[in-house]
C-alpha cells in the first residue's frame, strides 16, 4: 500500500482506503482534493482473470497490480484506462489537466 498511498499523498490527494474484496483479489484507493477525485483499484497480481479487469475498469480511472507484468496483454485486454504495475505509476497532481 505504501507503493500507492505515499505517492497519491504526496501528490496532494487525501486518500481513503476501502477493504479488500471478499477474496482479496484486490482494493480500491480514492484520492481526494477539492472536487476532484481519483479511484485506483489495486490488484494483488497482474494474472488477474479479464472479467475482473473489465469489472474495476467500469468504477476506476486507474488499474495497478503488485509485482511485474506478468503477461500483462494476455490479462488486461479490452480495458480503455491505465493498466500497470504500482511501482511505476505517478498519480496525476490535482489541479492540472489528466492527459
Amino acid at each position: 500500500m505504501k507503493d500507492l498511498v505515499k505517492p497519491l499523498r504526496d501528490a496532494g490527494w487525501s486518500v481513503a482506503i476501502g477493504e479488500p474484496d471478499e477474496r482479496a483479489l484486490y482494493v480500491l484507493v480514492k484520492g481526494v482534493r477539492d472536487q476532484e477525485s481519483v479511484s485506483v483499484a489495486l490488484l494483488y497480481s497482474c494474472a488477474t482473470s479479464n472479467d475482473l479487469y473489465k469489472a474495476l475498469a467500469e468504477g476506476n480511472d486507474v488499474i495497478l497490480y503488485r509485482g511485474p507484468p506478468f503477461h500483462q496483454a494476455s490479462y488486461a485486454y479490452g480495458i480503455s484506462k491505465h493498466v500497470g504495475p504500482v511501482l511505476g505509476w505517478l498519480p496525476p497532481c490535482p489541479g492540472k489537466e489528466r492527459v
